[in-house]
């Protein structure tokens, strides 16, 4: 009987001390979950539409709803655990990072990484979409401290990640901070830096075309093509017609300028390749030593009257425009559209100036 009394205390000791354990070791878990994620940033752009331990404690992540389509990325580098469609989280990716955390990317439109497969931190892999058990389009995001389990006991709020959010916050992409919120004094001086900037891209932009105009400005901008005179023969109307024609094969081939402002992961060979053009030809009318170029740099490239874009993922009419230095009324126009939706694949006209 002594011997059972004993067994049992020091089973209830024993329970205590690792309950103690548990409870303190989740506690420092919290702040190690912190510091490990501090540099991650948010998988996408939208409006937070519900948030961790909602519908009775049983929902273990958020929900940020935007448009279908919108591109999720990975909020740090690591490996793709699974990738493939499940009745309740429909498209869904997991992720295992390098510190040990796992993160859940459900009801996807699309998924773009494959089981194995390393990831970059900000890789797009997917678009944010209405599948598996969802009624609406949206992001369903968990953080898991350790890995995945179907009762989710590692589910951590992503809040402790990110920052403390609300239902119908709007939360923005590729931050830390997903809801940009930078002191008065921090969005001064920041707006006072990009005006700076812009000073200097618009002395780099005049510099360039003075450049230009006095030594290329002949040879390069506006030579035209030389086109053969149309034939005499024939009636007035078919003389007229031919002119019409050769009019607007010598408009094609005239050779123009615009300038291009350079984004990340941009060449010297996909600009020259995207704008019908040589890179010798950029390099010469920029004045570069080099194939090196840097994200927002502005060049000025030597272009056809008419140039074809075609879109990609994730472009926008505003991101198309600004790369071009135009405007997107007049994308609208050249391309007589009504609002400001482009899908990928859609084929623009640019016009030179």
């Amino acid at each position: 009987m002594q011997d059972y009394l004993k067994r049992f205390f020091v089973a209830v000791i024993m329970g205590l001390f690792i309950t103690i354990l548990f409870i303190s070791g989740r506690a420092y878990a919290n702040s190690d979950v912190q510091e490990a994620t501090h540099d991650w940033i948010f998988p996408t752009e939208g409006t937070i539409s519900d948030v961790f331990h909602a519908r009775q404690h049983t929902h273990k992540g958020i929900d940020i709803a935007g448009a279908l389509g919108t591109p999720i990325y990975a909020v740090d580098e690591g490996t793709v655990i699974k990738s493939y469609y499940s009745e309740s989280y429909g498209h869904v990716i997991f992720l295992r990072h390098h510190n040990g955390l796992e993160t859940v990317y459900a009801h996807l439109d699309t998924r773009s990484v494959d089981e194995n497969e390393q990831v970059a931190q900000g890789q797009m892999i997917g678009e944010m979409g209405n599948t598996g058990n969802s009624t609406g389009v949206h992001l369903h995001f968990e953080i898991h401290n350790g890995e995945w389990t179907i009762d989710k006991i590692h589910a951590i709020d992503p809040f402790l990640v990110f920052g403390n959010g609300n239902i119908g916050d709007v939360v923005y992409a590729l931050n830390h901070d997903p809801y940009w919120t930078i002191p008065a004094a921090a969005v001064a001086y920041e707006q006072e830096e990009q005006e700076e900037e812009q000073i200097d891209d618009d002395h780099h932009v005049d510099e360039a075309l003075e450049d230009i105009t006095e030594e290329q400005f002949e040879d390069v901008i506006y030579q035209q093509e030389n086109a053969k005179q149309p034939e005499t023969d024939g009636s007035a109307e078919e003389n007229a017609a031919s002119d019409n024609v050769e009019q607007e094969e010598a408009d094609m081939n005239k050779t123009d300028v615009m300038l291009y402002d350079v984004a990340k992961g941009d060449t010297l060979w996909s600009i020259a390749a995207e704008n019908e053009t040589s890179v010798e030809l950029i390099k010469e009318v920029n004045h570069l030593e080099s194939d090196t170029i840097h994200q927002e740099q502005i060049l000025i490239i030597p272009t056809k009257n008419k140039h074809e874009y075609v879109v990609k993922q994730g472009d926008t009419l505003t991101k198309i425009a600004e790369h071009y230095q135009v405007s997107i009324d007049d994308l609208k126009e050249w391309n007589e559209l009504e609002d400001d939706v482009i899908l990928s694949e859609d084929t623009l006209l640019i016009k030179g100036e």
